[in-house]
């Protein structure tokens, strides 16, 4: 038995809808619509949450998420230092024990460590370095990460942090 049948049963006020919005204007403007107020599928990384329905045209502003930048960075120097400390055991030779790891004395995997340092501490450019945004090499091959040396570089001059990471850069 429905719970409501004593009180008349529900009544719709208003029929459910999809939220739409409209990106640019003219020619190429081109709409995107969505079962919610949230819209994803605009640009890579950012959400837009519509809060009022309006027909007049909103301005809206991204800005730079140093932070996340700084975590995501973060992350990736955590995980090449990982990589490189398994590169490391496998090629290493435990003396005490006098037993050779799997790939110890193997020069193509210990050029693969040095590969990947050189490209991620390489210049870029003229004068960009790994190390001008906190990304620096310690004594024992592991890379370790500033994050506030990270982020005072995002914040001086993003354009050239942004050429450090991007692809199709050139170097030296």
């Amino acid at each position: 038995t429905d719970a409501f049948t004593g009180l008349g049963g529900l009544v719709a006020t208003s029929d459910a809808q999809d939220a739409q919005i409209t990106v640019g204007s003219g020619p190429g403007a081109y709409s995107i619509t969505s079962n919610s107020n949230a819209f994803s599928e605009v640009m890579s990384g950012v959400t837009l949450t519509a809060a009022t329905a309006s027909t007049t045209p909103v301005t809206v502003t991204v800005g730079r998420d140093d932070n996340a930048s700084a975590a995501a960075v973060e992350r990736f120097v955590n995980q090449v230092t990982s990589m490189l400390a398994d590169i490391r055991l496998q090629t290493g030779y435990d003396a005490a024990s006098r037993k050779p790891s799997p790939l110890t004395g193997d020069a193509g995997v210990r050029r693969l460590a040095t590969d990947i340092r050189a490209a991620i501490t390489s210049t870029v450019g003229d004068t960009q370095l790994a190390a001008n945004v906190g990304i620096t090499v310690e004594r024992n091959g592991n890379l370790k990460f500033d994050r506030a040396k990270f982020v005072a570089a995002m914040e001086a001059d993003p354009t050239a942090v942004e050429r450090l990471f991007a692809r199709g850069g050139s170097g030296t």
